[in-house]
C-alpha cells in the first residue's frame, strides 16, 4: 500500500474516533448512549458482550453491514452477505 494513502486511512479512523468520542462527551451523562453516527460513519463505544456479537454479525435476517460492536466503521455481517450472495 503506498505509504500517503496508507497515512490517510489512519488519519481517517483516528479523526471519526475522536468525532464520536467529543460527539458523546458533548451530551450530558444522563443523554450518553454510546452508540450513533458521525459524518454518516456508525460508531459504538460501548464494550461488547457475546449476544451483541451474535445479534450485529451472525444474524441471517439482518443488514449485510453491521455497526461495528467498538470502534467506528461499518463491519460485514457474514450469514446476510452469504444469503444474498446466494440469491
Amino acid at each position: 500500500m503506498k505509504p500517503w494513502l496508507r497515512r490517510t486511512i489512519i488519519f481517517s479512523g483516528i479523526s471519526l474516533l475522536l468525532g464520536a468520542i467529543f460527539k458523546e462527551f458533548s451530551q450530558p451523562r444522563g443523554l450518553r448512549v454510546g452508540e450513533g453516527k458521525v459524518l454518516g460513519v456508525p460508531y459504538s463505544l460501548r464494550l461488547p458482550n457475546g449476544s451483541d456479537l451474535r445479534q450485529r454479525y451472525w444474524n441471517a435476517e439482518g443488514s449485510p453491514v453491521a455497526p461495528p460492536l467498538l470502534g467506528v466503521g461499518f463491519y460485514p455481517n457474514i450469514p446476510a452477505l452469504l444469503r444474498k450472495l446466494q440469491k
